[in-house]
């Protein structure tokens, strides 16, 4: 597999014959981020977020915080 070309060949099954189709590239990264925060009271309070970016050879199609 490599990530500078566009589409991938996939198998497809079809009334009993098996024929080859092509479908875009997407890739998932996942960020992962630990928030520190400091109240008044010097409380320390954590956040972790982790953040998810889809991809194709076009550029981002989505980015989303995701609930941990």
């Amino acid at each position: 597999m490599f990530t500078d070309t566009d589409e991938a060949d996939l198998p497809v099954a079809d009334d009993s014959s098996m024929h080859i189709s092509q479908a875009d590239k997407i890739y998932h990264l996942y960020f992962v981020r630990r928030l520190f925060t400091l109240t008044a009271d010097k409380r320390e309070s954590v956040k972790d977020e982790i953040i998810r970016v889809v991809l194709t050879n076009k550029g981002i199609n989505s980015m989303k915080t995701l609930d941990i």
